[in-house]
């Protein structure tokens, strides 16, 4: 007998279901900011989905927070995550989560994701990362980080710069984008409504 569809109730339901089952591995601080700064299951599903090959894909997410799009990408498919986050305190929380559910696929920096090569990577991953630097976007995230405008706008521009430099056929995932255009060189092959926004996918051409 063919599996019964899934209604899009109940997808709905389950997928808040996942949102709930993360929050609950997370700190009551870190729960207060989850709907603003962690993506959601089902963006983070999709997008991972969108993004992996096969069990050798490696995705990078710029401004991984507390991991949730790593480990939820991790947990439904069998390729590589890695999170760049500025905030120790977060990226101490990703890591430990990964213990707890056994992700030995997801991995966490805590440093510059500028000093990264993004080259590294098959994916790219951006949840409006930079959002933070608008202040009140930053409430009840820890740490003593420098925000400002000035800063905003030239990580949008390092951002560009980055995605330019891809290799061909490197694909980039965006979810309220990233606060700039995307750079030439890259098309649009996918995009959907979903949440809050349309998830995006590009690749780089050649």
């Amino acid at each position: 007998m063919p599996p019964r569809p899934t209604s899009s109730a109940q997808s709905t339901r389950e997928c808040l279901d996942a949102d709930a089952a993360f929050d609950a591995l997370l700190p009551p601080w870190a729960q207060k900011a989850s709907h603003v700064h962690w993506t959601p299951a089902a963006v983070a599903s999709r997008a991972a989905e969108l993004l992996v090959r096969d069990s050798q894909t490696r995705i990078l997410d710029i401004g991984s927070g507390v991991g949730k799009f790593c480990h939820i990408g991790s947990a439904a498919n069998n390729a590589w995550f890695v999170g760049v986050e500025q905030r120790e305190e977060l990226v101490e929380i990703a890591r430990d989560i990964g213990l707890r559910l056994g992700h030995v696929r997801t991995r966490f920096i805590n440093g510059d994701a500028f000093l990264i090569d993004w080259n590294e990577f098959d994916g790219i991953y951006l949840y409006n990362p930079f959002l933070e630097n608008v202040p009140e976007f930053a409430d009840g995230l820890p740490g003593q980080i420098h925000r400002s405008s000035e800063r905003y706008l030239a990580e949008v521009e390092a951002t560009c710069i980055k995605l330019h430099e891809l290799e061909p056929g490197a694909r980039v995932a965006t979810y309220h984008g990233f606060g700039g255009p995307m750079p030439q060189g890259l098309e649009r092959i996918h995009a959907e409504l979903i949440g809050t926004d349309v998830l995006e996918i590009w690749r780089r051409l050649a």
